[in-house]
């Protein structure tokens, strides 16, 4: 009796469905839509991301 020669592909890493790249950085907000001490929410391919500013005006984004 033959072998089963079916192979299952393995999913590519580092895109996504849709074919974007996962390790690279996508824009996200205009800076002036971010205010110091405040805190912005997004979807980014799919993921919630939460974008904000320290009040001294660092920018940081986190997965939300």
């Amino acid at each position: 009796m033959a072998a089963d020669t079916q192979t299952v592909s393995e999913p590519v890493t580092g895109l996504t469905e849709d074919g974007f790249l996962t390790d690279c950085w996508y824009f996200a907000a205009l800076s002036k839509e971010v205010k110091p001490g405040k805190q912005v929410r997004r979807i980014l391919l799919g993921a919630p991301v939460l974008l904000g500013r320290t009040v001294a005006g660092e920018i940081f984004a986190l997965r939300d």
